[in-house]
């Protein structure tokens, strides 16, 4: 890509595509690399995710403050509700929200895949945003029906292993109180902190054995122009367990900084994280909206990691590149 391309597409300073050009010179040194491996590299992926999301991250932040200040209008808009305010604003502000996160993922794929920047501060909606706004909608409804299943599988498992441990189990079920009691007791012994992990491990591992069976469609519906969902999901069929390793590898850092900002605005804001509805409605729509902008801010890293990581696994397992790639 010339400097003239990079400006017809949005880059607007010397700097910004030289910054361009490094990320897109990094990717194929990354490329190079994994040429000579026909597995995935699992460190490889997450360095390269990481040193994407440093780089681009002043060049995308002016679409992610957009992103960060929707997500406080929404939250303004969920505790207002919560008080008796007006609820329409509520999914209206959601689906806003949801509009301008899919945006911005658009606009992370492109600049990892090609450099390209288009739209104001690299925000745009047009039909390359519609198509993988369906297509998170579609994977999201797997998702959840998938994890509901779940749920149910775990719940029926958890109730028959603590029903095996129950001493009474008669007289605690006839007893809300005791058996509200008994399992306040029960999930600090050793025996239910394992049932705790069992159930999550029911629960987390078939969502992200999914994720990595699909890792690619959001790269794949912006570089082919054209919703790509389960068409990827032989893609991984080799190498799943190393997809989930990169997955977990990747995301671990930055799904950490952003519970870390879900604790900052907290503290900063005195909005209780873990308050019941009565304990949110009390709160200002104004700490509510300051919540929102530094969670959202915060996120930003697992968001950029997030897209990059999918350009990486496109530019290995796409067919037409897999022989090139690993």
């Amino acid at each position: 890509m010339s400097r003239h391309d990079c400006a017809e597409c949005g880059a607007i300073s010397i700097e910004f595509y030289q910054l361009l050009s490094q990320l897109n010179g990094a990717l194929k040194t990354q490329e190079t690399e994994v040429a000579e491996n026909s597995q995935l590299p699992i460190v490889g992926a997450a360095t390269y995710s990481w040193r994407f999301a440093i780089g681009a991250f002043l060049t995308t932040l002016p679409a992610y403050m957009v992103r960060a200040i929707v997500t406080g209008a929404v939250s303004a808009a969920a505790v207002s509700g919560l008080a008796g305010g007006v609820l329409p604003l509520d999914f209206l502000g959601q689906v806003l929200a949801l509009l301008v996160t899919v945006s911005c993922l658009a606009m992370t794929i492109r600049l990892a895949m090609t450099g390209e920047m288009k739209g104001l501060t690299g925000l745009k909606f047009d039909m390359e945003e519609t198509r993988l706004l369906f297509a998170n909608l579609i994977f999201i409804a797997v998702a959840f029906f998938l994890a509901f299943v779940a749920i149910i599988l775990a719940s029926i498992v958890m109730g028959i292993l603590i029903a095996m441990l129950v001493p009474d189990l008669e007289a605690i079920a006839q007893n809300q109180r005791a058996a509200e009691a008994f399992l306040a007791d029960f999930f600090v012994t050793p025996a239910g902190i394992v049932i705790m992990i069992l159930m999550f491990l029911m629960v987390g591992f078939p969502l992200l054995y999914i994720s990595a069976r699909l890792v690619n469609f959001p790269a794949a519906t912006i570089a082919r122009q054209k919703m790509m969902i389960f068409e990827t999901w032989d893609w991984t069929k080799d190498q799943v367990w190393r997809v989930i390793g990169a997955i977990v590898l990747a995301m671990a850092p930055v799904v950490l900084i952003s519970f870390l900002g879900v604790w900052v605005a907290g503290a900063l804001t005195g909005l209780p994280v873990l308050g019941d509805a009565g304990a949110l409605a009390a709160t200002s729509p104004f700490a509510a909206f300051a919540f929102g902008v530094i969670t959202g801010l915060f996120s930003i890293p697992s968001q950029l990691v997030g897209a990059a990581l999918a350009v990486f696994m496109y530019r290995g397992f796409e067919p037409d590149r897999r022989t090139e790639q690993f």
